[in-house]
């Protein structure tokens, strides 16, 4: 009986290899390790290892397309399944324009916050894009990773984007909308503050053809960005003229209609 418990006791005083989670190590496991370590270490390292994957994505960049179409640039990114122990890591070349038809349920609604979802369920290297309602998990899918949001206004045009890879930055986008002389149009920003850099863009038509910006700095034409709250602003257009075009020899052309879009930048 004496000798069972010196067994144990020694046995519990003896120190075992401890195996550390909370780096990377690159050369392990090491081909002079015990076969019986190969687990343990192999074990760390993908611990290690799964904390950067787990918020991994390289640009997939959101920018607006149009007022019903957002732009996912080309990037990589980790598609996790919801308790995050399988991470699927996709990426596409080429941009991918997300529509309406993209959505994971319903239809579109307006005055509305929506969020775009990478997705990764298919067998395949690159993933798709989704529209939710939802914040935490698009519907009907298994692997994801949020990319942003945007808001769908009262016109059910796109504006507001923010990009999750950049959210300490909110813009807005207008889109075009069409404009003649002597004309208020209110916009809505909903960019929480006050402290935003606006600027005013010209086209000629709706796809911006001849697209140029809108010069505020002469107070005599009338045109320009006013009366900024936290949640609109207002496109003015001048009483005789939306704006003034230049050839390439300096020949001034005055313009009584065409096409504005706001683009604004908030600055907190």
């Amino acid at each position: 009986m004496k000798k069972i418990l010196l067994g144990l006791f020694l046995s519990i005083c003896l120190v075992s290899n401890g195996y550390c989670v909370d780096e990377w190590l690159k050369a392990e496991p090491q081909g002079s390790r015990d076969a019986s370590d190969i687990d343990a270490y192999v074990a760390a390292n993908n611990s290690a290892l799964d904390r950067y994957l787990a918020y991994g994505r390289h640009d997939c960049k959101l920018s607006y397309a149009s007022e019903s179409t957002i732009t996912v640039g080309a990037g990589s990114i980790v598609c996790s399944n919801s308790t995050g122990e399988v991470r699927r890591m996709r990426a596409n070349t080429t941009a991918t324009t997300v529509s309406w038809s993209d959505i994971d349920t319903g239809s579109e609604n307006d005055s509305t916050t929506y969020y775009l979802w990478a997705i990764g369920d298919a067998d395949t290297t690159t993933f798709t894009v989704k529209i939710s309602l939802s914040s935490t998990a698009p519907g009907s899918s298994t692997y994801y990773k949020r990319l942003g949001s945007f808001y769908n206004n009262a016109d059910s045009n796109i504006t507001q984007i923010v990009d999750d890879g950049n959210a300490n930055i909110s813009t807005y986008d207008s889109g075009w909308f069409a404009v003649s002389n002597a004309t208020s149009y209110t916009k809505t920003h909903n960019l929480g503050t006050t402290k935003i850099i606006a600027k005013l863009y010209y086209a000629s038509d709706s796809s911006g053809t001849g697209m140029t910006e809108v010069f505020t700095n002469d107070p005599d034409k009338g045109w320009g960005i006013k009366n900024i709250t936290t949640t609109t602003l207002v496109a003015q257009t001048g009483s005789l003229y939306i704006t003034a075009t230049y050839s390439d020899t300096g020949v001034q052309t005055n313009v009584a209609s065409g096409y504005y879009r706001v683009i604004a930048l908030a600055l907190q």
